[in-house]
């Protein structure tokens, strides 16, 4: 409880510095004005990333509409049961689940571990000695990941293996020797999936080549069954950025579903929208994505073997010929929704049974 609260007024400030000079820039409201607002909107369950998202700022009364982080959770708690997380939390046997069923996904070279760490062949990835064959072996792009990570911690990608250095190479051009790679998996006790990178398509390259920039697809498994796509956006690096994510500073666009059409794009930290990469030139806002019904029929039929999971969202990359699915996550951006103007409650998500629950005991 005491990390959330410190996460969140750390959160606060770091808001109230960018987005907050941001908002007294354009409509004349003190910092200050803001922060106080930020605390009584915090009483309510609100977060400062609502209060700038939702502009709230705007009129606090707004806020009613939208549904909270809280809430939000304890409505997908009752959508998603414990039985998911072994699919959601462990990358390795969700790619074993999607190529069970056909969907393309990046290849899985293995799990290094001090104990328990395997390759492919089932052989043991414990030591540098494994660690080292298996790169000489695999000798192109690769990314290494916590096997149960989220938000990006701690993902490194490599654009090369160098087997006669016995070294990797950074999209940047920094090699990293097998042995220093080696020590840092040893300084966290996690295992790491190492994983064949993505080629992405060449519009998602032109946007931010040193990124694989992905969809993030939010599917929901109706009362009756039925699997709709509530939202979708597309996330995207930028500067020397290797991944989208945008808790790191990436930027997001909203992606129309009929369409595949993406609109202008925003940053967590910023009120302001960006139509074009700040770094390629190329432009966000009116960009046709590659193959866009295949990306939402990947992740329908992804979502329809998991029917002990309602709530998902995916995580879908632009290959050269098609979708390929890197992972899902059992907890999505609630905003996500939210910032189109549209609340969470007037979903199928809020207005499922689950949600009908949450709704209750907010009128209490």
């Amino acid at each position: 409880m005491w990390t959330d609260r410190l996460y969140r007024r750390r959160e606060a400030f770091r808001l109230l510095r960018t987005a907050g000079a941001e908002v007294k820039a354009d409509i004349g409201k003190s910092q200050f004005r803001q922060l106080l607002e930020i605390g009584v909107l915090g009483l309510k369950g609100y977060r400062a990333a609502d209060y700038y998202q939702l502009e709230l700022y705007k009129d606090v009364a707004r806020a009613k509409k939208f549904m909270t982080n809280g809430e939000y959770n304890r409505i997908r708690s009752r959508l998603n049961e414990p039985a998911c997380g072994i699919i959601e939390f462990n990358k390795w046997i969700f790619a074993k689940y999607c190529e069970s069923l056909g969907i393309p996904t990046p290849h899985c070279y293995g799990v290094f571990h001090r104990e328990y760490g395997f390759d492919e062949s089932e052989k043991p990835l414990r030591d540098l000695p494994s660690l080292s064959g298996l790169l000489d072996s695999v000798g192109g792009a690769i990314v290494v990941k916590p096997l149960a990570g989220d938000r990006g911690d701690n993902v490194r990608v490599f654009d090369g293996i160098d087997p006669a250095r016995q070294v990797v190479v950074a999209p940047d051009g920094t090699a990293c020797s097998y042995r220093q790679l080696h020590d840092f998996f040893l300084t966290r006790k996690t295992p790491w999936l190492l994983q064949e990178k993505v080629k992405q398509h060449g519009v998602l390259a032109d946007l931010h080549q040193s990124s694989v920039n992905t969809a993030r697809v939010i599917t929901l498994r109706g009362d009756s069954g039925d699997i709709a796509i509530l939202s979708a956006a597309l996330r995207i690096g930028v500067g020397s950025a290797e991944i989208d994510n945008t808790t790191l500073g990436g930027l997001a666009a909203e992606i129309d579903l009929e369409t595949g059409v993406c609109r202008a794009a925003t940053s967590r930290f910023s009120i302001r929208t960006t139509v074009a990469h700040p770094d390629s030139g190329c432009r966000i806002e009116g960009l046709a994505l590659p193959y866009w019904d295949l990306v939402k029929a990947s992740a329908v039929k992804a979502h329809r073997f998991l029917p002990f999971a309602r709530s998902l969202g995916w995580d879908i990359a632009f290959g050269i010929e098609g979708p390929i699915i890197l992972e899902v996550n059992g907890s999505w951006y609630y905003n996500r929704v939210q910032m189109t103007g549209r609340s969470l409650w007037e979903t199928e998500f809020g207005s499922s049974l689950a949600g009908q629950g949450g709704q209750r005991k907010r009128r209490l």
